[in-house]
């Protein structure tokens, strides 16, 4: 994943740099450096990918209610879709 990638995903997720970080288990300088041109291991840009997999299969309205009927919190419904 290219830097102009990783800020065009961060974006469509509306994710800040540190909770993009947080969530990938990594530092927030880490995130810097790719978003600086740095080459991205592919475990991050392949979990970053699965992220958008989720959010443009299913519309942010759609997944909140099927999380609600699914009676999960926001919390264990993101560590089960592994964001």
């Amino acid at each position: 994943m290219t830097a102009p990638e990783l800020r065009a995903a961060l974006d469509v997720l509306g994710l800040s740099h540190e909770e993009a970080a947080r969530r990938l288990g990594v530092t927030s300088r880490n995130l810097r450096h790719w978003l600086n041109g740095r080459a991205m291991p592919a475990k991050y840009a392949e979990q970053i990918d699965a992220w958008l997999d989720v959010v443009t299969i299913m519309p942010p309205e759609k997944l909140r209610g099927a999380i609600q009927a699914a009676g999960l919190s926001d919390a264990d419904a993101a560590k089960q879709l592994s964001l």
